[in-house]
């Protein structure tokens, strides 16, 4: 509510006066002519339509690096989007730093200079954070993963080990678990303080899982389908 010589405003979160701020700095008009900022007296009562109002970037097909995803998040508070869905593993790279499995990212990256850092990722998550956003990152499994392959083999399906093969982790392994209980446990969930995390979980190439010892485990667990088989990784991570 802008009157003559004051400004008010109300909100029940301190994300409502954020976004109500960044709605005033864009009421000021520039008049250039006699270099002026002008302020039209209005009243605004507004609420978002959508509790979630998300973007999502892909890291892992295309690396960006810390300057630009600043510049996306700036971009995000200027129109009051409030989830940062953030990509980071792929088939074509793993740019996820690791204190546990830093062999990951030296030998996934797409280079050197096409991965992030510890401090680079709690930056972009403060960053966002101080601008009324949250970051949810995404971990695509058991498929999208290749980029694993080229440091931890031991985790996939042996029906697709082949470099040129698009990769599935393997059910059947307990290491396979293991390795993606340590990451979450003693790496990444320090990293993103946020409730949710997203594993993707699209586009599984099932065909990895027909052979013998994948068949052996499915039968062992009356797992009747690849689609079983599916349901239980994702259960088991979970």
């Amino acid at each position: 509510n802008m009157k003559t010589n004051e400004i008010f405003i109300s909100s029940k979160t301190q994300w409502g006066i954020l976004r109500a701020l960044e709605s005033l700095s864009q009421l000021f008009e520039y008049d250039a002519g006699d270099e002026t900022y002008y302020l039209t007296l209005s009243e605004i009562q507004d609420e978002p339509r959508f509790s979630h109002r998300g973007l999502l970037i892909d890291s892992g097909r295309h690396f960006l690096n810390v300057k630009t995803i600043k510049a996306m998040i700036d971009s995000m508070a200027y129109v009051k989007l409030n989830v940062l869905h953030w990509h980071l593993t792929e088939d074509q790279s793993f740019s996820m730093p690791s204190w546990q499995f830093p062999e990951l990212s030296l030998n996934g990256s797409f280079s050197a200079k096409e991965r992030y850092s510890h401090y680079d990722i709690k930056d972009i998550v403060q960053y966002a954070k101080l601008r009324g956003i949250r970051v949810i990152p995404e971990f695509d499994m058991p498929g999208h993963t290749s980029s694993w392959r080229n440091s931890h083999p031991e985790i996939f399906a042996t029906g697709c080990l082949d470099p040129d093969s698009r990769g599935a982790f393997d059910p059947a392994k307990n290491q396979t678990f293991e390795l993606i209980s340590a990451l979450f446990h003693h790496d990444w969930f320090y990293l993103f303080p946020d409730a949710w995390l997203h594993l993707g979980s699209d586009e599984v190439p099932t065909t990895c899982w027909n052979n013998s010892i994948d068949l052996a485990f499915m039968e062992l667990h009356n797992l009747s389908s690849f689609n079983n088989l599916f349901a239980y990784f994702v259960n088991s991570v979970v």
